[in-house]
């Protein structure tokens, strides 16, 4: 039996519930109505509040503008001094289906040399090609000509080059999050931490809370280059969905590379929040503090692993990391993931499974998916759910999850996906015993 949980926070407008909003920040993609001459963002918080299909607005304040929205795809600052502010109601609504995914990488890319499996012309929108491959036992990913309208369904992606016209999308992952468990829907806030050496010296830091009563470990995210959280606001969701706060720095993109600062970023994040609490949202009134871990990707998959080393106060528990490895060897006596692809560059010469093999953790596992490509949190995000898992193993010890990773039933992490290795190494985990309430606040 599934159990979604809800609660909620937040300042009253009018009959309904505004939780704390996001400041300089606006949502992008899912929006269906705009209405002008809303002049304040608690009176569009409202007008969404009262819209049964409204889950995001951005209330854009020097036009009195109020952009209602399905969702908030992607979260993004704003430079034009609009005077945004974005923001989820209190009650979200239903649960949308499993979607496909065009990331940033799939507009003007094809995919070629797959194992093709369907093929049709004429078709009108990627929105159609996407629900041919949904509905075509196999299909993993599609691509759509805009010019022709041809439409191929594919099984495999092993080539994506750059090709005017075309875009690729992929598949809605093969377990939705909110198939698993004591799922939880999931909200968005965002506060100041100063001190940040990377990103421009931004200080907003966000966070993906669940939405319901009870205590809450507290997970960091290092992001890769791109910058704020790589444009993956769904992957943060389905970490959130399993339990978790999510805390990331939303820095800029660093050029040249702010390297190793990065590590003290987020030791600063993690220190900063656990310091400022409930001040610095409702949320972490709900925070359990006893147990805690890290988890990036690509270049912040590099700094999380010696933030984990150097945070011997701060009670991590687990790690993972996406997509890229430090080049110092560094020893950790924790649990710990590392997932990549056969066509990831970050592991085009083995370098993700050589650190693999020489972690000495008791518990580790290393999944390289076939066909994967350096943003498959993005693509086909078909492990997105399984990391939110093991951290949820090791971190919150939800049996559950637990069975995921070290289960062999059909839906368990080595037996949901093709891949190129997929290894796990221990035993899952026992029981702590419930840790002292002083250590939750």
């Amino acid at each position: 039996m599934l159990r979604v949980v809800a609660a909620s926070f937040g300042t009253v407008q009018g009959s309904e519930q505004c939780p704390p909003m996001l400041p300089g920040l606006k949502c992008s993609g899912g929006a269906y109505n705009w209405i002008y001459n809303v002049t304040t963002p608690e009176e569009c918080c409202d007008l969404c509040s009262k819209d049964p299909t409204c889950g995001a607005f951005t209330h854009k304040g020097n036009a009195s503008q109020c952009n209602i929205a399905s969702r908030c795809v992607n979260l993004f600052p704003d430079h034009s001094n609009g005077n945004y502010h974005a923001g989820l109601p209190e009650r979200l609504p239903p649960p949308p289906e499993p979607s496909c995914m065009i990331p940033s990488l799939g507009v003007g890319y094809r995919c070629e040399e797959g194992e093709e499996i369907g093929h049709a012309t004429n078709v009108s929108s990627t929105g159609a090609c996407c629900d041919l491959c949904k509905s075509t036992n196999g299909c993993l990913v599609w691509s759509r000509n805009k010019d022709s309208g041809a439409c191929h369904l594919l099984k495999t992606c092993p080539h994506k080059p750059r090709s005017k016209g075309w875009t690729t999308g992929w598949a809605p992952p093969p377990v939705a999050d909110n198939a698993v468990p004591e799922s939880y829907r999931v909200g968005r806030g965002e506060y100041q931490i100063k001190g940040y050496k990377c990103g421009g010296g931004e200080t907003t830091t966000v966070i993906f809370y669940p939405k319901g009563p009870g205590r809450f470990n507290v997970v960091f995210y290092g992001h890769g280059d791109w910058g704020r959280i790589d444009g993956s606001d769904e992957w943060m969701e389905t970490m959130a969905s399993r339990g978790f706060i999510v805390v990331a720095p939303f820095g800029g993109k660093d050029e040249p590379s702010c390297g190793s600062d990065f590590v003290q970023d987020l030791l600063l994040a993690l220190r900063s929040t656990k310091a400022g609490g409930a001040s610095l949202h409702p949320v972490f009134s709900q925070a359990d503090w006893s147990r805690t871990g890290f988890f990036g990707h690509s270049k912040g998959a590099k700094y999380i692993i010696p933030a984990a080393h150097y945070a011997t106060d701060l009670n991590v528990k687990a790690v993972l990391a996406s997509s890229d490895v430090p080049s110092h060897k560094y020893s950790l006596d924790m649990p710990i993931m590392f997932t990549t692809g056969s066509k990831d560059i970050a592991n085009k010469d083995g370098e993700i499974k050589a650190y693999f093999d020489q972690m000495n953790s008791t518990q580790k596992v290393y999944a390289s998916l076939l066909n994967g490509f350096h943003m498959e949190v993005q693509e086909g995000r078909r492990l997105n759910l399984l990391t939110a898992q093991f951290l949820a193993c090791h971190i919150r010890q939800s049996p559950v999850d637990c069975d995921a990773i070290y289960g062999d039933g059909p839906q368990s992490l080595c037996q949901v996906n093709s891949y190129d290795e997929c290894i796990v190494v221990g035993d899952r985990p026992k029981p702590t015993p419930p840790t002292s309430p002083s250590v939750l606040v």
